[in-house]
């Protein structure tokens, strides 16, 4: 049913002159706007390599792309203007991501359960 209402829309525009139509708004699930995204990918805010200030703005669904948690991260100055296109931003990023692994490692077995001792051996 959908894809019939989308098909008489798409004739109906068809039909009208590029002067009778006027976006006004949009409706509806846009995963480019309402689904989390790292900042250099937001279409609310778009980046730029050229205008940090502007980069710091960030929307509701935003991610830090280096640290990959929600904007701003604790080194949002810098991060938001981190983007996978540069290879100086590719590699902080992997090198963020050995130091958060080898962090994890840490925490990880500092709360591992001590070792347990084997049962006592029974004389016979």
């Amino acid at each position: 049913l959908q894809a019939r209402v989308a098909q008489a829309n798409c004739r109906a525009l068809e039909k009208m002159s590029g002067d009778d139509v006027e976006i006004v708004g949009e409706a509806g699930f846009n995963a480019l706007r309402d689904a989390p995204h790292a900042r250099c990918h937001c279409v609310t805010h778009p980046f730029s390599e050229s205008d940090e200030g502007a980069n710091a703005r960030f929307c509701a669904h935003c991610v830090c792309w280096v640290c990959e948690v929600p904007a701003p991260c604790s080194h949002w100055q810098s991060h938001s203007c981190a983007h996978d296109k540069s290879v100086n931003w590719i590699n902080t990023k992997r090198s963020w991501q050995r130091r958060q692994k080898a962090a994890n490692d840490v925490r990880a077995q500092a709360a591992a359960p001590p070792p347990q001792p084997p049962p006592p051996v029974l004389a016979a």
